[in-house]
């Protein structure tokens, strides 16, 4: 995203098991900044500090959910965070997405 290329990505799980299983790919004792939105616990930190990181938690930005009247007209709805599926069905309920494809990213978002 934004033109960054990522050294380790998690290879099937995305949620905290898999990028707790890409971080092992960082050398122990290395210093880590985790960057994270205002809804995300501390768990992940605590995990890579298990690794034998020096792991800094750092509040990047903080997750404001839109509120749109609709949804607009798709055979599929892709969601990429739990967030993203709060929002949508706060805003529009969840008969919005009637016969829709639901796609999630992991299984928290699941």
């Amino acid at each position: 995203a934004a033109g960054v290329q990522a050294d380790a990505a998690p290879t099937g799980d995305y949620g905290a098991d898999g990028l707790v299983a890409a971080a092992q790919a960082i050398p122990k004792g290395s210093r880590v900044l985790r960057l994270r939105s205002d809804r995300a616990s501390g768990d992940l930190t605590e995990r890579l500090r298990a690794l034998g990181l020096r792991c800094d938690d750092c509040l990047a930005y903080d997750n404001i959910p839109l509120r749109p009247d609709h949804l607009p007209a798709s055979e599929a709805v892709v969601f990429a965070s739990p967030s993203a599926v709060e929002a949508c069905t706060a805003a529009v309920g969840l008969a919005a997405l009637g016969d829709r494809t639901v796609v999630a990213i992991g299984r928290p978002t699941a």
